[in-house]
């Protein structure tokens, strides 16, 4: 974990000082742990990893594989409280650390876990690479979208450091019920992280109904989370706006316009614009005074959530949800029929594009 000696937390936006001194291509780690323990926060955190996760189920065969679990729709606050324990666990140590390297691999089994139910949902080296780049320049995005300029640059070159050496730790499935590295290449700069990104979404993905229900459940999860009752429209207008509008149409939901559109445009704004400016750094880093939920706690969360998810006719998840519907004789499974349905366009994975030859 990244301590700082209390010298260097005298002014009150201390850590944008601090890592100006430091080089992103030898001290991404440093640069990034700092950002996020003492500048980030969970609401923050919770907030760019919500926008992430909306974008990367836009293959159905994406959506499916959360919609098995359903976590997401039925158990968001234990789902984003162990999501978060992990991003804090890379970010705050590292990616070449012991507990950065452990943390993956307990979500490589749990994605290979899941992976015995739908087989072949975790094998395409594109939906990795671009689930990190969307990571690394979501925030970067956001702020040319909301007109903030972007993300400084040296955290953008840093950021894209800490993920390309993360990324040598994710694995994918072989095929034959083992896991393999990514064999693809990751971008070789921000640069073209960012056109990975902006490509890979602009691929024609195939659609399924389950994915309109995890990403709205996505949105209620944000809002119910943060923002008491009556103003829970407007978090979940927060998190709408964050994502493209072709890719809010992708999923059969409507980007905001008009009055919404204008107040959750402008209060994102403000809101980023007073962190990146006024708000002081903490002199404490955030792992060490953050509280978790309780089992009691996210379990109460959780089950008004779930009476909500029925309410909305959302998917109940399992075999069903996903079109699973028997195990033939020789061990294949019967899946729906977008499962692993590749994009028209041509992507730019070699594995991938030798495939749609």
């Amino acid at each position: 974990m990244i301590d700082v000696d209390d010298s260097i937390k005298k002014k009150s936006r201390w850590v944008d000082d601090h890592i100006a001194t430091l080089d992103p291509k030898k001290d991404y780690a440093e640069i990034m742990g700092l950002i996020s323990q003492y500048q980030f926060d969970e609401f923050v955190l919770h907030f760019l990893i919500t926008g992430t996760n909306i974008n990367v189920i836009m293959p159905a065969h994406g959506a499916e594989a959360q919609v098995f679990t359903n976590k997401a729709v039925r158990r968001p606050a234990k789902r984003m409280q162990d999501t978060l324990g992990i991003f804090w666990t890379w970010y705050a140590y590292g990616p070449k650390s012991p507990e950065a390297i452990e943390a993956t691999k307990m979500l490589n089994d749990i994605h290979m876990g899941v992976a015995k139910h739908v087989p072949g949902h975790f094998s395409l080296d594109s939906d990795f690479i671009f689930t990190m780049c969307q990571i690394m320049v979501s925030q970067h995005r956001l702020f040319k979208k909301l007109g903030l300029g972007g993300a400084p640059a040296h955290v953008n070159q840093a950021h894209y450091y800490f993920w390309k050496e993360l990324s040598k730790h994710f694995v994918k499935e072989d095929g034959k019920g083992g896991t393999m590295p990514l064999e693809d290449d990751f971008p070789n700069s921000f640069e073209e992280s960012l056109a990975y990104v902006n490509d890979w979404e602009s691929w024609d993905h195939r659609y399924s109904p389950v994915q309109t229900d995890i990403v709205s459940a996505l949105i209620y999860a944000f809002g119910a989370r943060w923002f008491p009752k009556s103003l829970q429209p407007l978090g979940r207008w927060l998190i709408t706006h964050t994502i493209q509008d072709h890719v809010l149409e992708h999923y059969r939901i409507k980007p905001l316009t008009g009055i919404p559109r204008f107040i959750a445009h402008n209060l994102l704004k403000g809101i980023f614009w007073f962190k990146g400016n006024y708000a002081p750094d903490s002199k404490v880093s955030f792992i060490k005074k953050r509280t978790l939920l309780t089992k009691e706690e996210y379990t109460k969360r959780d089950s008004a959530f779930t009476k909500l998810a029925d309410q909305m006719g959302w998917h109940r998840g399992g075999k069903s949800a996903v079109g699973i519907k028997e195990r033939k004789a020789n061990g294949d499974i019967s899946m729906c029929p977008v499962h692993q349905i590749l994009p028209k366009k041509r992507i730019p994975s070699t594995k991938v594009a030798e495939m749609m030859e």
